[in-house]
């Protein structure tokens, strides 16, 4: 500490008064108008930082929601062609609807179309096998949320003898 201050803080100093006192101790407290405006500065920057990070952020979960929506969709449609005979599965071709939550729905106002083109046989799957008796069927999800092009999705049927 400042000897001379120190010295003016003491109270048995002859020059010491309450007043002097307590004006040397204002004096030394509190912060300065340039750490304040640093302060808030840095303040500012890490805001303004955290904002774009949490806006991308979200704009990759409402992306991965919809990816996940569609893939439930996708499965839904493989369910049910499974369901369906290997013989009569160009009776899927056609244009579906399905609600937010890729459950069935009869609006075109839905928020996902898809349209299901005509299953075509196929003697390869994925990873390069070789199989008699499977049908791609080709689908088409397009969603509200996002804008350009349909998703394109394959699901392979195999033929079960149904």
């Amino acid at each position: 500490m400042n000897e001379p201050i120190a010295t003016a803080l003491r109270s048995d100093h002859p020059g010491s008064s309450p007043h002097r006192r307590r004006a040397v101790a204002k004096a030394r407290s509190g912060f300065s108008m340039v750490e304040v405006v640093l302060a808030l500065g840095m303040i500012s920057t890490s805001a303004v930082v955290l904002m774009g990070v949490l806006a991308t952020g979200l704009q990759y979960l409402r992306a991965e929601m919809d990816m996940t929506i569609q893939a439930r969709i996708a499965q839904s449609i493989l369910t049910h062609a499974q369901q369906t005979s290997f013989t009569n599965l160009g009776s899927l071709e056609g244009t579906y609807y399905f609600n937010r939550d890729g459950i069935p729905d009869t609006s075109p106002d839905s928020p996902y179309k898809v349209k299901v083109l005509a299953p075509t046989p196929s003697t390869e799957v994925p990873g390069g096998a070789s199989i008699s008796g499977v049908a791609t069927i080709s689908l088409e999800i397009q969603s509200t949320a996002t804008i350009g092009k349909p998703r394109r999705w394959n699901v392979y049927v195999a033929d079960t003898g149904l």
